[in-house]
């Protein structure tokens, strides 16, 4: 960028841009290992948390439906399972 001038002898330079500090980093690279150990231990525990779930309303539903729409539940689901 140029500077301008406003008047003989007067000259006004632009800012520099200042560097966005809110995409900083650093702060992140402090306890990497126990950020790291913590997500891991969180992932873990909410695939225990979903197949517990999925277990439970399995059970549910195998006491609840007869055992014709129980096979018809699992062949719908099945077949939801390859098209995603």
């Amino acid at each position: 960028m140029q500077p301008m001038q406003n008047s003989p002898g007067i000259v006004i330079r632009p800012n520099k841009p200042q560097p966005l500090s809110f995409f900083g980093t650093e702060h992140l690279k402090s306890d990497l290992k126990g950020r790291s150990v913590r997500g891991g231990a969180v992932t873990i525990a909410s695939q225990a948390i979903k197949f517990l779930l999925q277990m439970s309303s399995t059970i549910v539903l195998a006491r609840l439906l007869t055992p014709q729409d129980y096979g018809l539940i699992a062949m719908v689901t099945a077949s939801q399972v390859m098209d995603d």
